[in-house]
């Protein structure tokens, strides 16, 4: 009899740098979100590599709850702001 590879879940990445880990989509999505805002804050937001991290973000993304989304929205906002050196003086002073 054959063996066969059991299919792979759905919350098991088989891409990128977080090959073979089992993840929370919301951690997943935040990894990816990370390395494309340094590509961004690095200008190269509409490279190759940025839309490639672009189109893995949407399977994370689509597994999340609502709730969860909101929640990584947030996140991910604050990640903006720690970005923005504007908003680092501001909270400086």
């Amino acid at each position: 009899m054959p063996t066969f590879a059991m299919p792979v879940p759905p919350h098991w990445s088989t891409q990128g740098p977080l090959k073979r880990t089992l993840l929370d989509p919301q951690q997943e999505y935040l990894a990816y979100a990370r390395q494309l805002l340094e590509l961004i804050r690095e200008g190269h937001g509409d490279v190759e590599e940025s839309l490639v991290i672009r189109s893995r973000m949407d399977a994370p993304w689509a597994r999340m709850t609502a709730e969860q989304q909101v929640r990584v929205g947030h996140i991910l906002t604050q990640f903006e702001r720690e970005e923005d050196p504007r908003t680092r003086l501001r909270i400086a002073r």
